[in-house]
């Protein structure tokens, strides 16, 4: 049984750094006071959102505000607050547990000392049996030492001291802002005699069977007890039985195997459905429920081969699923705020819609961030997102080889440890990883670190011991190479980059190249939605800028600045509606090429993991997929569409193809499922929807594969706007669209298009009813990249980015808020060229 705190009247102060230690000044013997006045604290939280709230600090995120709270994370900070003990737990032994603290804490029960606990991302756990006052209330304070002094993205890796989150210290996707606080779960647990620690739950399927193996650790007086173990599926019973047990006899391990006949097995998203099983395992003493753990688990095989045509010397980047390999349709994750302790479970369920939606199927928790709470890996079980998890580490720019330090050693080993024990059981895990671009130097080359380096050895031993036959990477990338090299490719494993467009034409040409085994970050910038702007810019700032004459936008994403980028590839930029535009279509036609360049190469490579789905900070430009507001960019669509089950790409060389020219292209077929007769038109378009290439295959499909079905070689006349375009659409045998791309391409010599900059005749028709809405192009030429400027945080409004030609017509469902209206603004749907004319 447990007994959550979080909800109790907590309280908050704030002093100079030990003055909650001594309390009593040394000179005139008086007692020092607060620097702050008693606020109220949220738990779990951070101290930044509730002196925000108190009205202490300014809105941190705005404008260039969080340089007027750094002083927050210089001092100590105390919490209080009084509980009682629920009268059903007063006769057991009584576990006071903080799940998060950040950072250096000193613990007091009824003015008690508990204990000094460092670590953010282990549990601060006490027995207060004797302590707690059972009839009465108890006091608990907790005093928050002044944040640790840490390496940012910039500094010495091997100078690490801390397991603290370390992208607070500033990164490239957010500003300097260290957060303070209780960030997890505060609650007291309950034991009758006995606890069940430890346990291990690992599933396998063998045969036409399933497994399920339990170990646990009964940890109390000795003694004969009863276990009971439960399996059920929904409403269905599949496993119940009782087992005497004796801890001296049997000293303390208790082990169990559950064979499931048939079983519903757990998928990844995209593959199948996810079947959880709830397993409950119950120690009794005296028919007495003296503790319990319940979980809810799935059943699957999991295993890891080498990639088809590698190197002998290349680890196994293949995730096997129940014997079928499966392609990673991957995204790094940071965490989901500067202020992560307030990340609640809207924000969660948030997210995982986002990442489910994307077609995803795993998840990299990167090093530089935390070790997500509870709630998300069971979100991930639900939902088929694996999860590749680094330890917390990173690389630090100047000098990257992980530091040996012992004191940092110990606190690596805790945190990593209580990692595996606490994650280890969920169904989506399914890589470890010994943290994030970590390297070392051979000769006058740096390389990545490998599993001889005393820190990766410390815990590649962790995970054999507490979660043997998990995948370890030493780091990511894990090498030979660091970045995706194209004159080396042998070497291109597991790699890096790049983080920039490379060129209308050059960025395709390398990629046409790419022959890694697992590119697990790379990435390109984009442009957040103007909505997002609004809340984090004044006026002043909202219009065409760049990072380096603008200091509020440095300060909101000085990295990832596209303004030279975008104004060399489409000329004059007027406003910022015309800039976002430019902005994330470079963001989203790049990574569409990257990925379909990757999966052209399945299984030799076994997939992408985009750097990155989400930023924890508000930036004008960001890698991101989607913005601080959680609003999706043109890219996560564009990514959507290329991680989808069943997708045509178009393997070309370039966006920039000149008239009089030859066009040459070819077009492959992606499928992730199993074998099945479809339908491919391939067309090539001009503006107007006139076709100057037009072609239908019928193919049966290979499962789990990536066909090349044709090549194009047209020569091409010069188009009216220079423009023309090709698209690839999939059916299967009922006629079902399946996938509908559209690429696009200019034939100007010195930029690629402006279509914003005149006027094009092509005004579209938009019917709403009560259920759809209604969009039909009545104009004469194409309507490009047609979306719904419309969102709020309960649904995903927008559905993509459409490319309508004349007399063609799109029906998107009308989002809840708009049910009960008759009709639509045209200032809800938006486009490239025929809305928003600046």
């Amino acid at each position: 049984m447990q007994m959550l705190l979080n909800d109790c009247h907590w309280k908050l102060k704030g002093y100079w750094p030990y003055i909650p230690l001594f309390k009593i000044g040394m000179e005139l013997n008086n007692i020092m006071m607060p620097v702050t006045d008693c606020i109220e604290a949220t738990v779990p939280g951070g101290v930044h959102a509730d002196l925000l709230r108190a009205g202490i600090i300014e809105p941190p995120f705005f404008e260039m505000n969080s340089l007027k709270c750094e002083w927050v994370e210089n001092r100590w900070w105390v919490y209080e607050t009084t509980f009682r003990i629920d009268p059903e737990l007063t006769d057991k032994n009584l576990y006071l547990i903080f799940k998060g603290l950040d950072y250096k804490s000193h613990i007091y029960l009824n003015d008690s000392l508990l204990g000094v606990h460092e670590n953010m991302f282990t549990q601060a756990e006490f027995n207060i049996t004797e302590l707690a006052k059972k009839e009465s209330e108890n006091s608990l304070v907790v005093i928050l030492e002044n944040a640790p002094e840490e390496m940012s993205q910039i500094g010495i890796t091997s100078m690490t001291r801390t397991q603290k989150s370390r992208f607070n210290y500033k990164w490239d996707f957010c500003t300097r802002m260290v957060n303070i606080g209780i960030w997890d779960d505060v609650l007291i647990k309950a034991v009758k005699d006995v606890a069940l620690n430890n346990t291990c739950i690992r599933t396998d399927v063998q045969g036409k069977d399933g497994v399920v193996n339990i170990d646990t650790e009964l940890c109390g007086k000795e003694g004969e007890y009863l276990i009971h173990v439960n399996l059920s599926l929904g409403d269905q019973n599949v496993y119940n039985s009782y087992f005497d047990f004796n801890i001296e006899k049997d000293q303390n391990k208790f082990k169990c195997s559950i064979r499931v006949n048939n079983p519903a097995l757990w998928q990844p998203n995209g593959l199948g459905d996810q079947p959880l099983y709830n397993i409950e395992i119950k120690v009794l003493s005296d028919r007495v429920i003296s503790d319990s753990y319940s979980q809810m688990i799935g059943i699957r095989k999991l295993e890891y081969k080498q990639n088809e045509n590698s190197s002998d010397k290349s680890l196994p980047y293949t995730i096997m699923i129940n014997s079928c390999p499966v392609y990673i349709k991957g995204v790094n994750l940071t965490p989901f705020d500067l202020l992560y302790g307030n990340v609640n479970h809207t924000t969660y369920d948030r997210y995982i819609r986002l990442i489910k939606n994307a077609n995803v199927n795993l998840v990299r928790i990167w090093g530089g961030g935390i070790i997500e709470k509870e709630y998300f890996y069971k979100l991930c079980d639900e939902n088929g997102i694996m999860v590749w998890q680094d330890f917390i580490q990173s690389s630090s720019g100047m000098e990257n080889k992980p530091s040996t330090d012992s004191h940092y050693i110990n606190l690596l080993s805790e945190s990593s440890e209580h990692a595996i024990k606490t994650r280890r059981n969920h169904v989506c895990h399914t890589i470890w990883c010994g943290g994030n671009e970590l390297y070392d130097i051979l000769g006058n080359k740096s390389i990545p670190i490998g599993k001889y380096n005393p820190n990766i050895k410390i815990l590649q031993s962790l995970v054999n011991k507490y979660d043997k036959g998990k995948l370890f990477l030493p780091a990511s990338p894990s090498g030979p190479n660091i970045n995706l090299d194209i004159e080396n490719p042998l070497d291109n494993h597991d790699v890096h980059g790049e983080w920039e467009y490379g060129g209308i034409k050059e960025h395709y040409k390398k990629y046409n190249k790419s022959s890694c085994l697992l590119q697990s970050e790379f990435g390109i910038a984009g442009m957040g939605s103007l909505e997002c702007m609004k809340s984090f810019l004044s006026e002043s700032n909202l219009t065409v800028s760049n990072m380096e004459d603008n200091l509020v936008w440095r300060h909101h994403g000085e990295w990832w600045d596209t303004f030279k980028r975008d104004k060399d590839i489409f000329g004059a930029i007027n406003t910022l509606k015309q800039f976002r535009k430019y902005s994330q279509f470079i963001q989203a036609d790049g990574l569409r090429y990257i990925i379909e360049a990757n999966r052209r190469n399945k299984f030799h490579n076994s997939g992408s993991i985009i750097w990155q789905l989400n930023e924890p900070w508000p930036n004008v430009s960001c890698t991101s997929l989607v913005d601080y507001c959680a609003i999706p960019k043109m890219a996560y669509y564009w990514v959507k569409d290329s991680f989808s089950s069943v997708h045509a790409s178009l393997r070309h060389g370039g966006l920039q193809q000149l008239p009089e020219n030859i066009f040459s292209a070819e077009v492959f077929l992606h499928n992730c499922l199993c074998g099945k007769k479809l339908k491919l038109s391939v067309q090539l378009l001009d503006v107007h929807g006139q076709k100057l290439f037009d072609k239908e295959e019928k193919i049966e499909v290979i499962p789990s594969s990536a066909m090349k079905i044709m090549e194009i070689s047209t020569k091409l006349p010069k188009l009216p706007r220079n423009l023309f375009f090709v698209r690839l659409q999939v059916w299967d045998d009922n006629g079902i669209e399946l996938s509908n791309n559209v690429y696009t391409f200019s034939q100007l010599k010195n930029k690629i298009f402006s279509p914003m900059s005149e006027k094009w005749d092509n005004t579209p028709s938009i019917i709403v009813d009560l259920d759809e809405c209604i969009i039909e192009n009545t104009g004469s030429e194409v309507c490009l990249y047609i979306h719904r400027n419309m969102y709020n945080k309960d649904e995903l409004i927008c559905d993509d980015y459409f490319t309508l030609f004349p007399s063609e017509q799109i029906r998107i469902k009308k989002p809840r808020d708009l049910e009960n209206q008759n009709e639509t603004s045209i200032d809800s749907i938006e486009g490239w060229d025929w809305i928003n004319r600046d």
